[in-house]
């Protein structure tokens, strides 16, 4: 698996997943959303940039994304990537590129029952405050270098845009 940017042609992927009600039960405050809403969501989130985990090589759709609206991470794997640390290689890009754009602060929202993307978040730096079934979480760009610099595996092995493989959060050219 490697890196990339959202690419243009990864929009249709990207609405699939997002018109998924089984797969959007894994994104917070995500409801069912019909073809068009997911096509237009699915626009909306390659205009602003994102990131993806794609098979090396391979015209395969991508088993993961992570993205930042406004100042709020958002990232997902589908459950055949999962397991291989893409979450958090594909949340921790997400974190540096927002942190590069000079956002003072970046928060998440996971479900309580959801260990996964929890111990990703944790991993990253991220502190709760507040939520009970819902939790809100928060992160400062001052938390986030701590972390990365007392903690070489809270990025899972991408601590520089090399070593992912891809230039963060380009947006694609076409």
């Amino acid at each position: 698996m490697r890196l990339r940017p959202l690419a243009l042609h990864d929009k249709l992927w990207l609405g699939r997943f997002l018109a998924d009600p089984q797969a959007t039960g894994m994104l917070v405050g995500a409801q069912s959303l019909h073809a068009g809403q997911a096509m237009s969501l699915a626009a909306r989130i390659l205009r602003n940039g994102g990131v993806v985990a794609a098979p090396v090589g391979d015209e395969s759709d991508p088993v993961g994304c992570a993205w930042l609206s406004a100042a709020s991470l958002a990232f997902f794997v589908i459950p055949a990537g999962r397991g291989r640390g893409l979450g958090a290689a594909l949340a921790a890009a997400a974190v540096r590129e927002g942190f590069e754009r000079r956002l003072p602060v970046i928060e998440a929202r996971v479900r309580y029952d959801n260990a996964p993307s929890l111990s990703v978040l944790h991993r990253l730096g991220f502190v709760r405050i507040g939520g009970s079934a819902v939790l809100d979480l928060r992160l400062t760009a001052t938390r986030f270098a701590a972390r990365v610099a007392t903690d070489e595996t809270a990025l899972a092995g991408c601590n520089t845009p090399d070593s992912c493989g891809f230039m963060m959060f380009s947006k694609d050219p076409s």
